[in-house]
């Protein structure tokens, strides 16, 4: 009764109840990507891995923490990689495919390639633990980074820009 008390209310005083981030597109992405590159520097290399993982992956943003070289796969079929991705709310599994990009800078594939070029001279596989693909990522503050990444990227005063 006193959910639909407050949204009568908010409803007559001409409220938005639409609560939800801003959705972010592959023009967005695109552009985001583009930016990172002209950067050149590692931060730079490793922020766009994370970002084109978690859109590749369409899933949340804590799950790409979670991404391990143990997933990742070749597909014989497609000719492509695929890997196995968690899914934290369901507690289940999904395989994406990582085809190969329309356009550069949404090409997870150039992306990895990237990644593994700047993390030259660290280890990337351990056979007694776990292997995740990127480590300064996993854990419970992935997503908030990848959020952060995001926010770092958007123009002051636009809706989801950080507060600087």
């Amino acid at each position: 009764m006193m959910e639909r008390t407050i949204f009568q209310r908010d409803m007559h005083l001409g409220k938005s109840m639409d609560q939800s981030a801003n959705e972010l597109y592959d023009m967005h992405i695109k552009e985001l990507v583009r930016q990172l590159s002209r950067a050149n520097t590692r931060e730079s290399g490793e922020r766009k891995f994370a970002i084109l993982s978690l859109w590749r992956t369409a899933g949340r943003a804590s799950e790409v923490g979670m991404l391990t070289w143990n997933g990742l796969r070749w597909n014989e079929l497609h000719s492509s990689a695929e890997m196995e991705v968690p899914q934290s709310k369901t507690s289940k599994w999904k395989t994406i495919l990582y085809v190969p990009g329309r356009q550069r800078h949404l090409d997870w594939n150039l992306a990895l390639g990237d990644f593994l070029v700047i993390r030259e001279g660290r280890d990337l596989y351990k056979a007694d633990e776990p292997n995740f693909l990127m480590p300064e990522m996993s854990g419970k503050t992935c997503g908030t980074k990848i959020s952060a990444f995001i926010k770092a990227m958007q123009p002051k005063g636009k809706s989801g820009a950080a507060v600087c």
